[in-house]
């Protein structure tokens, strides 16, 4: 068992210094949150800005105000479809998006510079079946990839939480080829993560994988491995919110893939040398 030190350390304060580069490297801190998140797949740490509440309030204010949220629970909640808006121009989410101590510790972590390709908000559950994110943003070399997930509210278990298999990113990266389906200009628009699904069933309970819920106060943050399994857990209360931001990263010097629409896998989507 870790002492009350090092689990404090989990979950970390708001201060700059805790993820100034200058700093951290050769901490026993950053020592334990590197060996954490290599060993576990993901690390939990309350989002480093100051302002991050009036961002968050803001985020909120500005999207689905026009009615989508009730349209949801009327149309779409009891079938398991969320809501999104990709790559948002708002302020405050390019602000978290681009947060210097966040890409300051994911380069570090890496070792290549990070950078974000694609944001995701999220008001309520997602109730998606987990996933592996290799299957839709992947890179040559493997694994140079994370997300980064915030919650904008508190959020409990009634509202659908964000769930995750402790350590499932060691596992094999599952290919087209491994379950021997081909993307082709036929099926290239029609083709989701449901052909892996149960292939990731299958891994889970071969590895006697236990699901984690991550019940998260407003502000909390997870940094996920590109092959961590997650998804999000059934919402059971509809009347409620479930606010959260997601900023995917990839980094610099690699080739960026998807194997869930790509013919091969050496067909390269997006390049940044």
């Amino acid at each position: 068992m870790h002492d009350k030190n090092n689990s404090a350390l989990m979950e970390m304060n708001q201060s700059n210094t805790i993820l100034d580069a200058n700093r951290k490297i050769g901490t026993p801190q950053y020592q334990y949150m590197h060996k954490k998140y290599s060993e576990d797949g993901y690390y939990k740490f309350r989002f480093p800005d100051i302002a991050f509440n009036q961002l968050a309030d803001d985020i909120m204010n500005d999207h689905f105000n026009q009615g989508e949220i009730e349209a949801w629970r009327k149309h779409k909640a009891k079938a398991g479809i969320g809501l999104r808006i990709q790559d948002s121009p708002h302020t405050a989410v390019q602000r978290i998006a681009q947060n210097e101590n966040i890409l300051k510790l994911l380069t570090d972590f890496y070792g290549k510079v990070a950078f974000p390709f694609q944001t995701l908000i999220f008001p309520v559950g997602t109730q998606q079946h987990f996933n592996s994110d290799s299957a839709h943003f992947s890179s040559i070399p493997e694994r140079f990839m994370c997300g980064v997930w915030t919650a904008l509210e508190d959020i409990d278990s009634t509202q659908g939480p964000l769930e995750f298999y402790l350590r499932s990113h060691k596992l094999p990266i599952i290919k087209n080829e491994d379950i021997r389906y081909e993307v082709n200009d036929e099926n290239r628009d029609t083709t989701t993560q449901e052909i892996y699904e149960s292939e990731w069933r299958k891994l889970v309970r071969a590895n006697n994988l236990q699901k984690e819920l991550f019940i998260a106060e407003k502000g909390s943050t997870l940094i996920w491995e590109a092959n961590l399994l997650h998804g999000g857990s059934k919402q059971s209360d509809f009347n409620r919110t479930r606010w959260s931001n997601v900023t995917h990263y990839y980094f610099k010097d690699c080739q960026y893939s998807s194997y869930a629409q790509q013919r091969k896998q050496s067909r390269i989507l997006h390049e940044n040398t």
